[in-house]
Order: structure tokens, then C-alpha cells, then sequence
């Protein structure tokens, strides 16, 4: 039997409409993080496009950061977008792999170094920037919508 889940994305705007308003709700920046248990100056580096959103943070938010592609050039928003996850674009790279006769062919051709090539195929290494570029893809940040954790987790302040 297959499960199949339906996950909520957002992109880093959402995400960070979404901690404004919790932030709203505390009252101030400094009682959210207090009630998260994170540190103050790192909310406001958030908020402020200096710093990435940490994983306390998302947690607090009930987020998870997700690797997920999407072809080069998309000008359209991520709900328009069709998103890959990690093993579609490995389905797509072995595609490519396939079309091209070899492993060696499509790494000469991508300018790829071949044992890198072998791990990412084997999932002991990320995508590497040369391979996510020569699929045509782009790497973006996008957040999920932990809907389990949300519904386990303590409302902030409790």
C-alpha cells in the first residue's frame, strides 16, 4: 500500500510573513523568541534578510526546510512551479545519463567530475551545482508546512 501526502510549500517570503505574525501575536520580537527559546539577534537577521532561517526557528514555526528544483528560468511562484524533490531529479539525471550512452559521456559533456558523479547517483552526496546547472534546474529554498508537528507541538508561550 502506497501513502501519499500532500505537502504545503512556501517559499522564504512566506515563511517569513508567517514569523511576522507570530511575532504579532507575542507582542514584540523579543517575547517570540524568548517563548521559541531562540536568540533575539537571530530573529532580526531573519526578519531582515541577513541570516537564513534556522532550524530552532522553523521548528517554532512548524517548518521544515525541504531540497527541492525547479527548471532555470521559472518566472512563475512556487505555486505555479512544478517543484522536483531530490529522487526526481536523480530519476532526471539518470535520464540524461541513459540518453547520453554513459556515465562517462554525460560527465565529459557536463564537465562533471565522474566519481562525484557516482556518489550523487548512489545518494552519498548531494546534487553538486554543475549537475543541478546541467539539468537545467535551479535549487531554491522552500519550506514545508510540518502539518504533523503542528498539530503536536505546544502553541509558542504555552
Amino acid at each position: 500500500m502506497t501513502l501519499f501526502v500532500r505537502i504545503q510549500l512556501i517559499d522564504r517570503q512566506g515563511a517569513l510573513a508567517l514569523l511576522a505574525s507570530e511575532i504579532t501575536k507575542a507582542g514584540s520580537e523579543a517575547g517570540w523568541a524568548r517563548k521559541a527559546g531562540v536568540d533575539r539577534p537571530m530573529v532580526n537577521g531573519i526578519r531582515k534578510g541577513r541570516r537564513r532561517f534556522q532550524p530552532k526557528v522553523l521548528s517554532a514555526l512548524g517548518l521544515r526546510r525541504i531540497e527541492a528544483y525547479v527548471r532555470a528560468r521559472s518566472k512563475r511562484s512556487l505555486r505555479q512551479a512544478h517543484l522536483l524533490d531530490r529522487h526526481e531529479a536523480l530519476v532526471l539525471l539518470r535520464a540524461e545519463i541513459a540518453e547520453a550512452g554513459s556515465q562517462v559521456k554525460w560527465a565529459r559533456k557536463a564537465r562533471v567530475h565522474r566519481p562525484n558523479l557516482v556518489k550523487m547517483l548512489r545518494g552519498d552526496r548531494g546534487l553538486q551545482p554543475q549537475v543541478i546547472a546541467a539539468l537545467g534546474l535551479e535549487k531554491i529554498e522552500a519550506y514545508a508546512v510540518n502539518k504533523l508537528a503542528g498539530r503536536a507541538r505546544r502553541p509558542v508561550g504555552e
